[in-house]
């Protein structure tokens, strides 16, 4: 489940996930399904493909033409740092992080990544790597957009997707306390 995610809403999600993995993924070997807050894959195999398949999402609207350099190297920057910081909260276990940053005086940009707990941090590493390198591929410009891999997701929007209030209240690792 997303690192935001209430355990309750958790639940829910998994529960439908399981449900409807089985019903459009009947007689496969592995699957992989994913929502916004949740994905379940399984297979067959112990060893997994972290990064393939790719599911890039995009939505339709596109930063002005005046914004678009500007908006790129926000972006950029942003997603560097965030998975820097996801990268360095393995010790929660969550390998989740969100940033935002100010792209104009009136609107901010929200970021959001996070591994999957099985990832080793390099393995994470790599995934990150590959789904923020999806970006210019599929979403070049675009107001908002994800990368879907199995073993992690990369988001921004220019609006809050996630629960910024439960964000914004997560221990730091170096805190000593562990989320649940």
């Amino acid at each position: 489940c997303r690192g935001d995610v209430t355990p309750s809403l958790c639940h829910h999600c998994v529960t439908a996930a399981a449900k409807n993995i089985t019903n459009f993924c009947t007689n496969q070997t592995q699957s992989i399904i994913w929502y916004d807050e949740c994905m379940l894959r399984y297979s067959n195999s112990s060893t997994l493909d972290n990064i393939v398949p790719s599911v890039g999402m995009k939505n339709e609207q596109s930063v002005s033409d005046s914004d678009y350099a500007r908006f790129n190297d926000v972006l950029a920057s942003t997603l560097n740092d965030l998975k820097q910081e996801a990268l360095n909260s393995s010790s929660s276990g969550k390998k989740f992080a969100t940033k935002e940053a100010n792209f104009t005086s009136s609107m901010k940009l929200y970021t959001l990544a996070q591994c999957t707990p099985d990832l080793s941090t390099s393995d994470c590493n790599t995934c990150f790597s590959s789904s923020i390198g999806g970006f210019p591929n599929c979403c070049d410009g675009k107001r908002g957009a994800r990368v879907l891999l199995p073993g992690c997701s990369v988001r921004y929007e220019l609006y809050p997707f996630y629960n910024v209030s439960s964000v914004s209240h997560l221990p730091s690792p170096s805190s000593g306390i562990k989320p649940l």
